[in-house]
């Protein structure tokens, strides 16, 4: 499988652009670090053209109020993605560094076969307007009509992560097109190319309007932070850490415009004494899946006391079992190097884990470093089991190829391989520990 030149250009009042500064930065296949090629680096002046773009949008156009318009314009692009789907599995492969297994599911098939599709033909079924009925609400002795409008917010930012990239982008923009709105999509600068190439597709295969969809592509994150102050966007959806969604929160009060924030994830497993042990091992190990990127692959493992030892060992031969292969064979379930914040960091600063637990000479063995092209990128990604218990406070350390984890970093969600297994006494406890975060997903 061979990965498609990418769409450098910015999409931007209907115009495929450069930046405007002419400033391009690479798009990195982070499995093999090779460099496929260049796209262009937006700069906040870029950014506030194409807020503009999509306000002129909104404003002057009938894209608000033509349904039957928006519903035929979302399946345009739905037939434009469809003509070019098997040139984006292969870049999806490329720049995320996911298996090509995972495209058929969730990283692309699955959005593609309805994110766009079912907004769309909800369009002309919803409930725009209904009748409270007539009623004399000030006590006036004159009664009024009243009615519930459901209307289009207006120019909606978009800022999307690196791990599902197309999946977040299709699940974002299908609502917020079919309920009327403009936007602006930020894109992660590490998977630009799917959000650069839906661009292009609007602009060259769909009658949707300058400026309804803008595509704004930045290797500095704080490019996106203009869509979060500017007064002529009225809301911010957002996927990504909590501590940027914290940043978006406060930076929106400024201008009291809504937003709409998926957080973090990281969740647990939790294992009672009744449960089937003999399925701890995989599920310990399936966060190795697509390099740990993913808010709902859990990487904390709470066991009952009684049987933690065992737990220990089932999780580490859980881990010992995972095999990496090449992303682009159809049989690999496992990728060498995902892209992510949490990968690249291990990557360039591997560093021994910390065991808090009194068999650790046993277990650390369990972590193993997976090379991709070795000869030439040498790159190193780090697989982790963390195992806690308490009285055992004193960290020993293990190997330089293991990264470390801190296992009851519960208000922490970083993506990666690692598995913290702790033990509990009761239920009730368990639950406690987890509702101590501020968040989880896929409990």
């Amino acid at each position: 499988m061979t990965a498609q030149s990418g769409e450098r250009r910015l999409l931007i009042d209907g115009k495929l652009v450069d930046s405007e500064s002419g400033a391009t930065f690479d798009n990195v296949n982070p499995a093999t670090l090779e460099v496929l090629g260049p796209v262009a680096d937006a700069t906040p002046a870029d950014m506030v053209a194409a807020i503009a773009a999509a306000r002129r949008a909104f404003d002057t156009t009938t894209w608000a109020t033509d349904h039957a318009f928006r519903r035929d314009c979302l399946h345009q692009l739905q037939a434009a993605l469809v003509s070019e789907q098997e040139e984006l599995r292969a870049e999806l492969v490329s720049e995320v560094g996911c298996p090509v297994l995972l495209t058929y599911g969730p990283q692309l098939d699955a959005p593609l076969r309805e994110a766009l599709t079912w907004p769309a033909d909800q369009i002309e079924s919803f409930p725009w307007a209904r009748s409270l009925g007539p009623k004399d609400a000030f006590g006036m002795g004159q009664e009024t009509e009243r009615e519930v409008w459901r209307e289009a917010i207006g120019v909606v930012g978009v800022i999307v992560p690196w791990n599902f990239p197309v999946e977040i982008i299709l699940n974002k923009l299908g609502p917020v097109l079919a309920m009327g709105n403009t936007c602006v999509l930020k894109p992660a600068p590490d998977t630009p190319w799917n959000a650069t190439r839906l661009g292009r597709l609007i602009a060259e295969k769909t009658d949707i309007p300058p400026g309804v969809v803008n595509v704004v592509v930045s290797s500095d994150h704080l490019v996106g932070e203009v869509l979060t102050t500017s007064p002529d966007v009225d809301m911010v959806a957002f996927t990504g850490s909590t501590a940027t969604g914290r940043r978006i929160m406060a930076a929106a009060a400024e201008t009291v415009k809504p937003v709409f924030l998926e957080l973090g994830g990281k969740s647990i497993n939790l294992v009672l004494d009744d449960a089937d042990f003999s399925s701890i091992g995989g599920l310990a190990s399936s966060v190795c899946f697509h390099g740990g990127q993913g808010c709902a692959m859990p990487t904390r493992m709470l066991v009952p006391r009684s049987r933690y030892d065992e737990a220990v060992d089932l999780a580490a031969a859980g881990f010992a079992g995972v095999r990496y292969g090449d992303p682009t064979d159809a049989s690999t379930a496992h990728d060498p190097g995902s892209v992510g914040p949490s990968a690249l960091d291990v990557a360039q600063h591997p560093v021994p884990l910390a065991l808090r637990h009194q068999r650790a000479h046993e277990v650390a063995g369990v972590g193993r470093v997976a090379v991709a092209d070795p000869g030439e990128a040498g790159r190193r990604l780090v697989d982790g089991l963390v195992v806690a218990r308490p009285g055992h406070q004193q960290p020993r350390r293990h190997g330089a190829a293991l990264a470390a984890v801190e296992a009851h970093g519960r208000r922490r969600r970083d993506h990666g391989r690692q598995v913290g297994v702790v033990e509990h006494e009761v239920d009730r406890l368990a639950a406690q520990l987890e509702e101590d975060g501020l968040q989880g997903l896929g409990t």
